[in-house]
């Protein structure tokens, strides 16, 4: 995705509450004792304004990309985080804008199982609409690595491992085919050595080298506009949702 993010200061690790430590066996895990580390369910906006960021100043990070992110593009309404991309009349925007949620001052991890539920829209030709995204990436790209859980193109749900150096990036990828439309479970389980995908608990991809990265990343989601990768093009309005994201660590 090469999504290249702008420092923001200097990293406050979220302090997990006692009742979020205890290690126990989750079902729909794979193997092994577990804590959960960090949890936002969207039922508490109070709660989630502490967890995220989503001021975003100038263009859109990623690369190719179209518009600007404007916290109100997120509302947070009967447990569910909605994001959508819409048109702005905004002065450097390119007549669209769209929002962005990241952990970068609250929430940082090195390994662990990442998931979230999530609903992006179908775009009528068998893929999602626009560049949905829930991603995790470190403070130095891609020295640090991203971790893409969830990446759409105006196509199927892809996961990707962007590692190397400013000089000479690299990137793993794999796209995995079936339904996309409505709500489904995106999760990777990233592990020393290895990463895992999952879709609805189904393993979907599997990355393992010594380039997997321990550094720590932290939690990006948003829906991006482009016009390029020769897909459909910008379709607005358009809202991804979010139900849930939820961090374990062993």
């Amino acid at each position: 995705m090469q999504r290249l993010l702008a420092a923001l200061g200097v990293v406050v690790l979220v302090v997990v509450a006692p009742e979020l430590a205890s290690a126990r066996t989750v079902p729909g895990l794979p193997p092994g004792q577990w804590h959960l580390t960090f949890d936002d369910e969207f039922s508490n906006p109070s709660q989630s304004a502490k967890l995220w960021g989503t001021t975003f100043t100038g263009h859109l990070a990623p690369q190719d990309a179209v518009g600007c992110y404007v916290p109100s593009a997120l509302n947070e309404s009967g447990g569910i985080l909605s994001i959508t991309a819409s048109t702005s009349s905004s002065n450097g925007c390119g007549g669209y804008q769209s929002g962005i949620i990241y952990s970068q001052s609250t929430y940082q991890l090195s390994y662990g199982y990442v998931e979230a539920r999530i609903y992006v829209p179908d775009n009528g030709a068998g893929g999602l609409q626009n560049w949905p995204a829930f991603w995790m990436t470190g403070q130095d790209w891609p020295t640090d690595g991203e971790i893409d859980v969830l990446e759409g193109l105006g196509g199927p749900a892809c996961g990707h491992f962007h590692y190397g150096s400013a000089s000479n990036p690299q990137q793993w990828s794999f796209c995995s085919g079936g339904d996309y439309s409505g709500w489904h479970v995106y999760a990777a389980d990233w592990e020393p050595g290895s990463i895992t995908w999952y879709y609805d608990g189904r393993e979907v991809g599997r990355y393992a080298s010594s380039d997997v990265t321990s550094a720590p990343e932290w939690i990006v989601a948003d829906e991006a506009l482009t016009d390029d990768f020769g897909g459909p093009g910008i379709e607005i309005p358009s809202t991804m949702q979010i139900d849930w994201i939820r961090v374990y660590q062993h």
